[in-house]
């Protein structure tokens, strides 16, 4: 295994950060202020910022290392870039005729999200049931919710926030975050970002779906930018730990009646009793609408004791020894499959040619073993799940239609 010592400069950005991390537990502000300042205006973290965005892109849009060190000399939190913004947004499968909204960065912006997201990183404050972006992932929640569940039936409820990162007031979350305010208006609002139509969306003036008039107004070129202004931005590296940092205020409001996981804005709430739950819910949806940092609506789904309960596109199944069966929730499930049957269909294409056929099932192999050792492996009976589909594409490439 590789020992890759950190060079001095890398070593020089840990200290600093290290101090602001130690002021900031210790309460000394002035000081956390003083080396906040010193970190921003360091060359050394704004070129490893660049470098972090620059290993981000696909390798054949990667920069060379001048430009790299030309764009870390010109970056400037307390101004921000000009550089555009891409808008885009998808169809969503579940409600016809709405859209979810997302945002493309260039190298600039990304460098300098990476850049406050260091920083975050040391001053901010979690709840340990978050598991969102500091606490381990989507497995390490699914495992608390499986310790949770064998210690028998449990009343369940899941509260998320309906479009939580528009939810948040800028103006008010400039006062919550403890980085200079100008930095959070150039680099953390969506509001001062330069948004542009993006391609991909098919956004055009008349959009779509009709005119600029009527109820589907806001689908339009101009309604879609006013939307995407709102909040923080979605797509951007650091709008997660700005999402989990500020509900983590509403969460410690939960009374400790029962257990409580959460990812980003989807928490699940558990308790033996059903008052106690009522107590629990009440609680993180009052939270939820009193925020400082604005008006988050709040919505939620119940789970009786012994009925399977789904979280994070998994679904657990109470079983009587106690450990519950996990599974794909079936919209999962029907997703991957609806891909998989493409991804036949097409090994199975007659005049495709020897190489193409096999990158297309090298493909369509690293799909399933992304799906199984990925994002589902904690599934019962997973891995044979991964041999069906993987002697399914076997037998696609080895027998195509004529």
């Amino acid at each position: 295994m590789l020992n890759i010592q950190p060079t001095k400069e890398e070593e020089h950005v840990e200290k600093v950060l290290k101090r602001i991390r130690v002021a900031h537990e210790l309460g000394r502000h002035k000081e956390r202020r003083h080396w906040t300042l010193a970190y921003l205006n360091s060359f050394h973290a704004r070129l490893a910022a660049v470098q972090r965005a620059n290993r981000r892109r696909k390798l054949n849009d990667r920069l060379d290392t001048a430009t790299v060190r030309a764009i870390a000399a010109g970056l400037d939190a307390w101004s921000g870039t000009d550089e555009p913004v891409l808008v885009h947004r998808k169809l969503k499968t579940s409600t016809p005729d709405s859209f979810r909204t997302y945002m493309a960065f260039g190298i600039e912006n990304k460098a300098l999200q990476y850049l406050v997201l260091r920083l975050l990183e040391q001053v901010a404050v979690v709840s340990p049931c978050q598991y969102s972006v500091m606490g381990g992932g989507t497995h390490a929640a699914i495992k608390h919710l499986v310790k949770a569940m064998n210690t028998g039936p449990l009343w369940a409820v899941e509260v998320d926030v309906v479009d939580c990162y528009p939810s948040f007031d800028g103006k008010k979350l400039k006062d919550l975050l403890p980085i200079p305010k100008e930095v959070t208006e150039s680099v953390l609002i969506s509001e001062y970002l330069n948004l542009k139509g993006g391609i991909l969306a098919g956004i055009t003036k008349s959009g779509p779906f009709g005119p600029a008039d009527g109820p589907k107004a806001s689908m339009t070129l101009e309604g879609t930018l006013a939307a995407a202004r709102q909040g923080i931005p979605q797509g951007s590296a650091v709008s997660p730990l700005i999402a989990e940092t500020m509900l983590a205020l509403a969460l410690s409001e939960v009374p400790k009646l029962g257990d409580v996981v959460a990812f980003g804005d989807n928490c699940l709430l558990m308790a033996k009793e059903a008052n106690d739950m009522v107590t629990m819910t009440e609680a993180l949806e009052t939270a939820f609408q009193a925020h400082p940092v604005g008006l988050l609506k709040p919505k939620r789904r119940l789970f009786e004791p012994g009925e399977p309960v789904e979280f994070l596109s998994h679904r657990l199944i109470p079983q009587p020894s106690g450990k519950p069966r996990i599974d794909p929730s079936k919209k999962a499930q029907d997703k991957f499959e609806r891909k998989m049957m493409r991804q036949l269909a097409r090994l199975k294409y007659k005049k495709m040619s020897a190489d193409a056929r096999l990158r297309a099932q090298r493909e369509a192999r690293r799909c399933v073993q992304s799906w199984t050792r990925g994002a589902f492996w904690l599934c019962d009976g997973i891995w044979q799940y991964e041999t069906y589909w993987l002697s399914r594409i076997s037998k696609a490439s080895a027998s195509p239609k004529k």
